[in-house]
């Protein structure tokens, strides 16, 4: 006949051994979960270092794009001021050949824009020194 004591320490012992293979492979699952997790943290971290330490592609970037725009600005500004030029020298030709054409025109036309600009000039000055 079989001792009840010793049944139940049987099952105990096996109710033990059970337990024990449970906690260590929690243990082994939770170790190796958190090795990953670091491994993980541990690549991610060398990457930002290296971005941090090697910011030459970045840099690099950024310079050319400024060179980019000082490039078409240097050019924008040498179009507009050919153009400009270009236009002043029209309207110097326009006004050169109209004096030739209209000389009596010429004078009275600009005599009555400096009448006209001392006027301005007076009034401006007036109002001036009321305030």
């Amino acid at each position: 006949m079989s001792n009840p004591i010793s049944s139940a320490a049987d099952r105990a012992d096996v109710l033990i051994e059970t337990a024990k293979q449970t906690a260590e492979s929690a243990i082994r699952s939770t170790q190796q979960a958190a090795d990953e997790k670091l491994n993980h943290v541990a690549d991610t971290l060398s990457e930002k270092v290296e971005n941090v330490r090697n910011p030459a592609p970045a840099l690099s970037r950024i310079a050319n794009d400024a060179d980019l725009l000082r490039r078409r600005s240097t050019d924008a500004l040498r179009s507009a001021s050919f153009q400009v030029r270009e236009s002043a020298l029209r309207a110097g030709d326009n006004t050169v050949a109209y004096i030739r054409e209209e000389p009596v025109k010429s004078v009275l036309i600009a005599a009555a824009i400096g009448a006209a600009s001392m006027a301005l000039l007076k009034v401006v000055n007036r109002a001036g020194s009321r305030e």
